[in-house]
């Protein structure tokens, strides 16, 4: 059974905080399994075993991302081990929002991905430093909460 890792949001998952360095993480966890330049808008991506920390330009934690085989937990909620778990996180944040294929919880600081749109091989979570989305927001949708 893998060790479920805890999300607070806009602090960190796990030992993992946002804000630190890359020589904080591997000083904490050892060294990545895998390491590679990331999404443009960021420095470098370190895949460990249950989790993905993705780097910021200046070398510092800004996201922490999860597939779905990995146990994580939100405030109580399993998030991929609860069958209800995405409706109780959109209404828990209370004003969800659609971009690039992702429903982002502002509220909570974290996004999810595949539980909306039934796409089972996308199925992710992202736990993200404050204003990590803030230059996407103007793309943003209001997702429905009332439809789940």
């Amino acid at each position: 059974m893998k060790m479920p890792i805890n999300i607070v949001g806009y602090v960190g998952a796990g030992p993992v905080l946002f804000g630190m360095t890359e020589a904080q993480v591997e000083n904490l966890l050892g060294p990545p399994l895998s390491a590679y330049p990331a999404i443009p808008e960021s420095g470098k991506s370190a895949h460990y075993e249950s989790f993905t920390v993705h780097y910021s330009y200046d070398h510092k934690v800004m996201e922490i991302g999860f597939s779905d085989d990995a146990k994580v937990i939100f405030d109580g909620i399993d998030i991929f081990g609860d069958p209800a778990a995405f409706r109780k996180l959109i209404l828990k944040d209370g004003s969800p929002y659609e971009d690039y294929g992702f429903i982002v919880l502002l509220n909570l600081g974290i996004t999810l991905g595949g539980m909306h749109d039934g796409n089972i091989e996308q199925r992710g979570a992202t736990a993200f430093a404050r204003g990590t989305w803030d230059r996407f927001k103007k793309n943003f949708k209001k997702f429905p909460v009332n439809d789940q």
